[in-house]
C-alpha cells in the first residue's frame, strides 16, 4: 500500500472511491487485466455510465473494479459479491494504531 504522497500516509483519512477501487483490484488480483469486455467491446466510462472519471489518476482502476469481466470472461454475481466482501473484510480487519 502506498501513502497519499511520497512522504505522507493518512490511515485515518476517509477513503475515496478511487482509492477503494485500487485496493479492490489489488486484493482480487485484477491489476493486469485488460479493459475489454467478453464480447470484445472496449470498456469505457460511458459503457458503465461513469461520467466523472475521464483523465482521473485512477480511471483505469475504477473501470477495472466496475467491470463484470476478467481474463476468463463474465464473472457471475455471486463471485462479484464475494470479491467485494473479501475486500471489505480485509479492510475492516486492519488496525491503524
Amino acid at each position: 500500500m502506498n501513502g497519499t504522497s511520497d512522504t505522507t500516509f493518512e490511515p485515518d483519512k476517509v477513503m475515496t472511491r478511487a482509492e477503494f477501487c485500487q485496493m479492490f483490484n489489488n486484493v482480487i488480483g485484477r491489476t493486469d487485466m485488460g479493459l475489454v469486455a467478453q464480447d470484445g467491446t472496449t470498456v469505457t466510462p460511458e459503457l458503465y455510465s461513469i461520467v466523472d472519471i475521464d483523465g482521473h489518476w485512477a480511471e483505469d482502476a475504477m473501470l477495472k473494479a466496475t467491470s463484470a469481466y476478467d481474463d476468463n470472461g463474465l464473472i457471475d454475481t455471486e463471485t462479484r459479491i464475494a470479491n467485494i466482501r473479501n475486500v471489505l473484510d480485509k479492510y475492516d480487519s486492519q488496525t491503524w494504531y
